[in-house]
């Protein structure tokens, strides 16, 4: 991670900084590129010099893990109208259609795919593989 040096790039605090009197208060701020896709947890080991242990912040100040949301996409132009930009391995026999939601930001789809019908009284039955939201790794924990 790289120190993030420029103050105008700090993000806003939600909280005010609590200290009393004789206390030190250093905040540093850091910046990293990160490839996730999907809302993801974090947290945080801190030590206050090389000699001493890392620490979990959540177990030293009670604090819960982070989460990292991403930042939707509002413009319907910006989504892809093409399924397989959103599902790994999209089984190519699937048609699928793209609707605009009053939702905004949010696409709803419609997938079919011919099945066999029944014979007589047999009922026909059928597995069908769909593919993998996001692709792969993403939900492995």
């Amino acid at each position: 991670m790289d120190p993030l040096k420029d103050s105008t790039s700090h993000p806003t605090a939600l909280q005010p900084a609590m200290k009393s009197e004789g206390d030190h208060l250093t905040r540093l701020y850091f910046t990293t590129p990160l490839a996730i896709n999907l809302p993801t947890s974090f947290t945080i080991k801190f030590r206050s010099n090389p000699s001493h242990a890392w620490k979990w912040v959540k177990d030293h100040q009670g604090s819960l893990d982070g989460t990292i949301i991403l930042k939707s996409i509002t413009s319907q132009d910006a989504i892809s109208s093409d399924l397989k930009d959103y599902v790994e391995g999209l089984n190519p026999d699937f048609e699928a259609k793209n609707f605009r939601s009053q939702t905004p930001g949010t696409t709803l789809w419609s997938v079919e795919m011919p099945i066999k019908a029944a014979e007589g009284e047999k009922s026909t039955i059928d597995e069908v593989k769909f593919g993998l939201p996001w692709g792969q790794g993403k939900f492995l924990r």
